[in-house]
């Protein structure tokens, strides 16, 4: 098993890991089909209108959250996140994946979980990396406990320009040395207006400041798989995107939006936001976005 050398405590990190009796929270490992250890954590509300799988981004982990899955839960939901393979407490080389379709298959693995804990409606949630992973997981799945799928700056493209050696080494490394490490060069000052949020994710010892080079080949065909078959999406999407995003390109979200199949869907931008629209100052009000859109399709 492959996992991060910590010096700090995470849950010092994060206040919300104080939870709310009221509130229980549960955590632990799943076995992925390869037998790869999979964290989770469920912020349990057992008389919650609807369940959501919520899945973080690239290079971060589920406890980014805990403030957005008190909120929901608050809401009258019930919440179920994962760290995904190679993320946080979960197993796997750090930053790396041998075919994107992975993380597909454990956020099924985690939507799967939710139904056998109640016959309540699903939604999904996710950001950036995750965002993607929850689009490329609409274009697969057809459960009918579904009812929608939500994406807060979702990595529809890269915004970050590739410097060409970078690109090709990764292209060939992918090939010969997929494990290959290589830094992402990430300025966190590019996430959030918010300096603690900056501060906390400098900090963090669960943080990723590498990639492999496979997983930079496999997010590349993810993005492009994903604007040519976007059309097969077809249960109700809402899109909330950063219009200042530095990491993730809003242009190609807003044209994956246009191409998605279904009929129920909603898109907005926010010009001056930076990348994680849910670590703002703004963010409760995006969450409220997100519970009265919900609602309206529980109805």
């Amino acid at each position: 098993m492959h996992g991060p050398m910590t010096q700090i405590n995470v849950e010092d990190l994060y206040p919300t890991m104080e939870w709310p009796e009221e509130m229980p929270r549960k955590d632990g490992f799943w076995k992925a089909s390869d037998d790869t250890d999979i964290f989770w954590q469920h912020f349990k509300n057992d008389e919650a209108k609807a369940s959501i799988a919520l899945m973080h981004g690239y290079g971060e982990h589920s406890t980014r959250y805990n403030h957005v899955a008190a909120a929901l839960v608050r809401a009258g939901f019930d919440v179920m996140a994962i760290d995904a393979r190679g993320h946080g407490k979960s197993a796997g080389i750090r930053g790396h994946v041998l075919a994107y379709d992975d993380y597909v298959r454990d956020m099924d693995m985690l939507v799967n979980k939710l139904a056998e804990e109640s016959e309540r409606p699903i939604f999904c949630l996710g950001h950036s990396n995750g965002g993607l992973i929850t689009l490329r997981h609409a274009l697969q799945n057809k459960n009918p406990r579904i009812k929608g799928y939500m994406v807060t700056s979702p990595f529809c493209g890269f915004k970050v320009h590739v410097p060409l050696p970078k690109a090709v080494l990764g292209r060939a490394m992918s090939r010969v040395w997929p494990s290959l490490a290589i830094p992402t060069g990430l300025d966190a000052e590019v996430l959030s207006h918010r300096q603690e949020v900056v501060d906390t994710y400098r900090k963090d010892p669960l943080v990723l400041s590498k990639a492999t080079a496979r997983w930079f080949t496999e997010t590349k065909a993810a993005q492009g798989d994903l604007r040519a078959r976007a059309r097969q999406i077809e249960k109700p999407v809402i899109f909330l995107v950063a219009g200042a995003d530095a990491l993730a390109d809003p242009h190609d979200a807003e044209a994956i939006y246009h191409e998605c199949g279904t009929h129920d869907r909603h898109f907005e931008a926010f010009p001056e936001l930076f990348h994680e629209i849910l670590n703002e100052d703004s963010w409760p009000e995006h969450v409220q976005t997100l519970v009265d859109w919900m609602e309206e399709r529980l109805t």
